[in-house]
């Protein structure tokens, strides 16, 4: 495989692999084994190995198996494709803005109060604080008010993002 140009494409694969996984994706020829591809790389079979488990699970990495004539040893034949990179960066951006949507909703429905003492030890909703008499349940101090209206505009500001970067897909 030639060098990774596209700099979106480039990021998730490192989010997911590494760089490392960078580095053995462009090393790979069309098909290669596990073995070879060590050898070529210069990395482990361990690591070789895993960086292709995980591409696999991601529906990257494809193998087809071939049994030997002579030992009866299955060899794996791995090659990359990167077409499904973009549906699974697509998929994963659906589910963030879905889980930020959600932590944006329970933000605006709950009144949140906070430990008093110098190392907080918790945020709790208003229904937990009261069910405790507003006492701290972790070391006994008071919980007091908090006003989580920083939160909710960086997380609007965030769905907002998301919502213009899921549209341009």
């Amino acid at each position: 495989m030639d060098k990774i140009e596209d700099e979106n494409v480039k990021r998730y694969l490192k989010k997911i692999v590494g760089e490392d996984g960078i580095i053995v994706i462009e090393a790979m020829p069309e098909e290669v084994t596990d073995i070879d591809l060590a050898e070529k790389s210069g990395y482990g079979l361990n690591m070789i190995r895993k960086i292709l488990f995980i591409l696999h699970e991601k529906n990257i990495a494809h193998y087809r198996k071939q049994r030997e004539k002579e030992s009866g040893w299955l060899t794996y034949y791995w090659k990359v494709d990167l077409k499904n990179v973009e549906t699974n960066l697509k998929s994963e951006l659906r589910h963030l803005y879905k889980n930020l949507k959600e932590r944006l909703d329970f933000e605006r429905e709950n009144v949140f109060y906070v430990c008093s003492s110098d190392i907080p030890c918790g945020r709790y909703t208003f229904d937990y604080a009261s069910d405790n008499y507003f006492t701290c349940p972790v070391c006994g101090a008071e919980l007091e008010s908090e006003d989580n209206t920083e939160i909710i505009e960086k997380l609007e500001k965030r769905v907002e993002e998301l919502e213009k970067v899921i549209k341009t897909l």
